[in-house]
């Protein structure tokens, strides 16, 4: 596997839109606006590969000098609860840690904050609507 920092507007930055597009939007009725991707320019996007194939990919924005969060985390449909998110998070992890960045956070979907109460975040929010459904904010040291 390997992990690659994705340049905005290229090739693989559209994969990258793709596949979050395929996961995250559309089972909500939503696409990406072309403003929506342009406010994107300033976040560092990653992807996972496995065999030369697209399968994960995250986002991160910068809060502070020492906060990150970590946003629109999609696993291709046919890879998840496979370790493909595990790693992909795990990896990113590492690489801002190296880069002097000592707290995450992230909104989670409802149906995602097990897995990342798994990766070692907490929960720090009550519920909120975000996209039309139920999230929450949740944070890690690191």
């Amino acid at each position: 596997m390997e992990v690659k920092r994705v340049e905005h507007g290229g090739v693989e930055y559209a994969l990258v839109v793709a596949l979050r597009e395929r996961v995250l939007r559309i089972p909500l009725g939503l696409t990406f606006s072309e403003r929506e991707l342009d406010a994107e320019r300033d976040q560092i996007h990653f992807s996972l590969y496995q065999n030369g194939a697209l399968v994960a990919c995250l986002a991160v924005v910068r809060v502070d000098e020492k906060t990150r969060k970590i946003r629109q985390m999609a696993v291709c449909l046919d890879r998840q609860r496979k370790g493909f998110g595990q790693t992909l998070l795990k990896c990113v992890t590492e690489i801002l840690k190296v880069e002097g960045v000592n707290r995450l956070s992230l909104h989670a979907r409802e149906e995602a904050v097990s897995f990342y109460e798994k990766q070692g975040f907490r929960l720090a929010s009550e519920s909120f609507k975000e996209v039309g459904i139920p999230h929450y904010q949740m944070v890690k040291n690191i």
